[in-house]
């Protein structure tokens, strides 16, 4: 499969499908900064409103009505090729969301328990805290939340330590 670029403002290009190119490049594309993140946007036409709205790239390739989340799988908000996209909910588009910038262990989920001095780990769905327990290890700690975040996210989990 070919990934072809689709050149944006402020000097940002999007990845787009070989297959995709062709209808996406007849378009005027620019970058758009929406909650710290660049995404590919055009304008366009809303016919029933008369008034012009925003189009963004990865909605457009996914033919998603408005109540649809398409979510970018590796992050990258430029990446629209389809293989990078999927249909999701609310709770599925917050699982791989980046690492706090307050984190301070480096893994997800895992704090340290200054009272047990123990590592403490954790994972959040649909917006409640589950407690997984108490560890030894900070490692220990981040493999069981990788194993709850299979259990509960599948294949939207990110987990501490990936699988090869």
């Amino acid at each position: 499969m070919m990934v072809k670029k689709i050149m944006l403002s402020q000097e940002k290009f999007a990845l787009v499908d070989d297959w995709d190119y062709e209808e996406l490049s007849q378009y005027k594309w620019h970058s758009q900064k929406i909650k710290n993140k660049f995404y590919a946007c055009r304008r366009g036409s809303e016919r029933l409103m008369q008034r012009e709205s925003r189009i963004l790239m990865h909605r457009q390739i996914m033919c998603a009505s408005p109540d649809v989340i398409i979510d970018h799988i590796d992050g990258d908000t430029l990446n629209n090729c389809r293989e990078n996209l999927r249909r999701c909910n609310a709770s599925q588009n917050c699982c791989n969301r980046k690492m706090n910038k307050n984190n301070t262990t480096g893994l997800r989920g895992v704090y340290w328990n200054k009272k047990l001095n123990k590592w403490n780990a954790s994972i959040t769905k649909n917006k409640h805290l589950i407690h997984i327990g108490y560890f030894e290890t900070k490692e220990e700690a981040g493999r069981a939340r990788d194993k709850k975040a299979k259990e509960l996210h599948g294949n939207f989990a990110v987990l501490n330590y990936p699988e090869k």
